[in-house]
């Protein structure tokens, strides 16, 4: 069927472009937060050229102020999803702020395009989550957050690892603020602006000084202790001392982006080292405040994290502390933010998806694949479903569409959500499906694990080198319960199932074969173990050993027609 594409209003856009004011982006602060002489992003003061390119048509727009810059209407494509503006060859959407900041004078742009209807699902963890995740950090937009620098009788100036150049407080900023080039891998901003394709960009306000407790740490050290739910653990003790020593200070108005009357979230982090043996107060992990006594500036202190600034250098302190070989390279990290940012997802709602408790629970589980596990690569299909960050391509029994062609997960949020039913919520028991590379955010976090045979660890360094590609299968179970289970300080709570001490799993990998641990699979995760690349092959889920939680069959089977690095082409078959 030949299609027709509606252009007229895109053209007329194009061509009667005015330019509309827009107010600068200055949040009102009682204090200005000073950043020691690093250099201020400015929109270039330059006249900017945009040529649009759709099918095999080219509109140029110019505009004398970048500060006025709009992208244009729409355009629309019958048959197709207009998903964003693209650089040439690109499969990452861009954001307004993405263009106006380059120092190019002229850009060119592409309107990439999907087959298909995407399905959006509202219920997000924002919206409609479990408890932990309710007047937390909002995963959408552009929230605002305060990172307190915290004294605990360690050094306030430089560690063994701080540049000559730099301060401890620097090394913070760059951490939760720099770019990738800055710190060899992402900061916290930069990681969370990738992996959410645009959607979440989130700005770390870091506190120019080193806020010291009125107590000795020992005091704060024995509420951690405590096992009746009601104690404010103590580094909750130690965040409401920050709010109200610095009342006069903040408007902490400004970090409550969705006006619920709670600030959003606030990270402290502690000048010592982490105690890799006892992890109940000097570690990283997020919890939230019991406080509910007294607002500031009308909100509430809830969500907080809590970790060491030692895990800037984690690669240097592994090696002091710990025998452990890391899952993936570091030696080329500056200032590393990994551990930043699995806890910042957790300050948004996320769970734990490595097995902490390996004497409970059933086996399989997600082999040390994402960043909510093994603090590796991009976030997993179901973390970025949850978060609202993706549309997927639905398909259930019954369904007009089975046949579907996806590009690389994590460049593209390209998924598909298989249910036996047609779904209404993302909370429910389904399959989702992806192109996996390790391109992107999962480009640096190759495995280096060192098998004892000589021989695998020649194959897997050759693996690493290439590029990888195949099919990733998740089984999700995310149903969740009304009944809070109690559990102070565990974010799995409200989920039924978790993969930590439920028989049933809440994310399964579907693998050549399950191992009871999943430590055993953790760093070969991107090898031909976890990933499916049969061409022309039918791929039988439904006589296979793996269940539903129900323990009946699964109800599908699926082919990749074609298989790229750039693109694959899925039957479903119910």
């Amino acid at each position: 069927m030949k299609r027709k594409i509606k252009f007229l209003s895109f053209l007329v856009f194009l061509f009667l472009l005015i330019p509309t004011l827009s107010s600068c982006t200055y949040i009102n602060s009682l204090i200005r937060i000073a950043n020691d002489g690093e250099t201020q992003k400015s929109v270039p003061n330059t006249e900017l050229t945009v040529n649009y390119h759709f099918d095999d048509q080219v509109n140029t727009v110019k505009t004398t102020d970048r500060n006025r810059f709009e992208f244009p209407e729409k355009p629309t494509k019958e048959g197709y999803t207009f998903g964003g503006w693209t650089y040439k060859d690109s499969y990452q959407t861009l954001s307004k702020d993405d263009i106006i900041y380059k120092t190019e004078t002229s850009i060119d742009l592409y309107a990439y395009f999907s087959e298909g209807d995407k399905y959006h699902f509202s219920d997000n963890l924002n919206y409609n989550g479990p408890y932990f995740s309710k007047n937390g950090l909002p995963s959408l937009g552009k929230p605002k957050v305060l990172v307190v620098p915290v004294n605990l009788g360690g050094s306030t100036d430089k560690s063994s690892y701080t540049p000559t150049d730099m301060t401890m407080i620097d090394e913070i900023k760059k951490a939760f603020n720099g770019t990738s080039e800055e710190t060899g891998f992402e900061s916290v901003s930069s990681y969370y602006k990738k992996s959410s394709n645009n959607k979440l960009e989130l700005e770390f306000d870091v506190v120019d000084e080193w806020f010291t407790p009125k107590n000795s740490p020992s005091y704060y050290e024995q509420y951690d202790s405590k096992t009746d739910k009601y104690y404010e653990a103590g580094a909750g003790l130690i965040l409401n001392e920050f709010i109200q020593s610095y009342d006069s200070k903040y408007d902490f108005s400004q970090y409550d982006y969705n006006k619920d009357g709670y600030i959003d979230a606030v990270w402290m982090i502690y000048n010592v080292e982490p105690n890799y043996n006892d992890t109940t107060f000097y570690w990283a992990y997020v919890t939230y405040s019991q406080n509910t006594s007294k607002k500031y500036d009308g909100c509430y202190p809830r969500h907080y994290g809590f970790a060491s600034y030692y895990f800037i250098h984690e690669y240097e302190l592994s090696r002091k502390q710990r025998r452990e070989i890391e899952l993936y390279d570091m030696s080329d990290i500056t200032y590393d933010a990994h551990t930043y940012i699995h806890e910042t997802g957790h300050l948004m709602g996320l769970t734990d998806y490595y097995d902490s408790d390996k004497s409970k629970g059933g086996t399989g589980g997600l082999y040390g694949a994402g960043m909510m596990d093994a603090n590796q690569g991009d976030m997993n299909t179901i973390d970025k479903l949850l978060l609202g960050w993706i549309d997927p391509y639905v398909c259930y029994t019954n369904s007009d569409v089975v046949e579907f062609n996806i590009r690389p997960f994590t460049e593209t949020g390209d998924v598909i959500l298989i249910s036996k039913n047609k779904p209404g919520s993302i909370y429910n028991e389904y399959f989702l499906l992806e192109l996996y590379t390790n391109t992107g955010l999962n480009s640096h976090d190759k495995p280096i694990d060192l098998p004892s045979s000589t021989l695998e660890r020649i194959k897997l360094n050759l693996e690493n080198k290439r590029n990888v590609y195949g099919i990733r299968l998740l089984h999700i179970n995310a149903t969740t319960s009304d009944e809070y289970n109690g559990k102070t300080y565990n974010q799995q709570m409200d989920f039924v199932y978790n993969n930590s001490t439920t028989r049933n799993l809440f994310v399964d990998m579907i693998v050549n074969s399950k191992t009871a641990y999943e430590t055993k699979a953790s760093k070969t995760i991107v090898n031909s173990y976890a990933l499916i690349t049969d061409i022309d092959k039918e791929i039988n889920l439904k006589t296979s050993t793996y269940r539903m939680t129900n323990q009946s069959n699964i109800f599908f089977n699926f082919k990749i027609n074609e298989l790229t690095e750039n693109n694959a082409k899925i039957n479903i078959i119910f």
